[in-house]
């Protein structure tokens, strides 16, 4: 099914979007997604900003003349560019009873497991039944459902880090881009990054000495971490950091 001009569908985002009156909300559930980061790490890539510019290396310059300028609003930069990247060509899939001499469409890029339920057994029959050839079929934890996106721009699909990571790593660059002189372990202990790790009034030198060396050690991993984010995002592939 060919999305229309009522439907937007986005991997990642539950609800369905469309209509001009429902672009707030749509933008407000694109801000509690990945969508947001990659646009937040995205801003902070050098190179992204020069093909911005006018620079033509790739990937930047195809990656700028999808996302274009990122201005300082995500609500408006998605309501611009980004629900027209992200949005997928066709709806999302979804479980649904096959009508009588229904031909189930198996196109490759959805995959799908034709069943036939009775209804003439228990509730708890089918469900096990069912759980089963999800069992032999289903790929469970190990699905990467943004492979299966169709999308202009899609989500790296073998992602494995969560939207609470992707905040701490982006308050830890913004910090040492603050303070590019500040030592390591004060970032660490600015953000409470390791409880166990800050200094305390009892604390003798050794101790501080050595809670300060873990911290920052800690800190500049992370800081590492998110300058790999950064790059790749500008890439074309967020989130990624290996």
């Amino acid at each position: 099914m060919a999305i229309g001009r009522s439907a937007r569908f986005f991997k990642g985002l539950s609800a369905t979007f469309g209509r001009d009156a429902d672009r707030a909300t749509e933008a407000q559930a694109a801000k509690d997604s990945f969508y947001y980061w990659w646009w937040a790490f995205l801003a902070e890539s050098m190179e992204y900003r020069r093909a911005v510019s006018g620079r033509n290396e790739e990937p930047y310059a195809s990656m700028a003349a999808d996302f274009g300028r990122l201005g300082s609003n995500f609500e408006a930069w998605w309501i611009e560019r980004g629900r027209e990247i992200f949005a997928e060509p066709v709806a999302i899939p979804r479980v649904r009873k096959l009508e009588h001499g229904e031909v189930t469409n198996y196109e490759g890029v959805n995959p799908k497991l034709n069943i036939e339920i009775p209804l003439t057994i228990r509730r708890q029959t089918i469900l096990r039944h069912v759980n089963k050839l999800l069992d032999q079929h289903h790929a469970g934890s190990d699905l990467r459902v943004h492979a299966y996106s169709r999308a202009k721009r899609r989500l790296y699909p073998d992602q494995r880090i969560r939207k609470a990571t992707l905040e701490t790593l982006m308050k830890v660059w913004q910090a040492r881009k603050a303070k590019p002189d500040a030592p390591w372990w004060e970032i660490g202990e600015q953000l409470r990054l390791s409880p166990y790790h800050t200094v305390t009034e009892t604390d003798d030198a050794a101790t501080i000495a050595n809670k300060h060396r873990i911290m920052a050690l800690t800190v500049q991993r992370m800081h590492r971490k998110a300058k790999a984010i950064i790059e790749f995002a500008a890439k074309g592939e967020f989130p990624r950091y290996k």
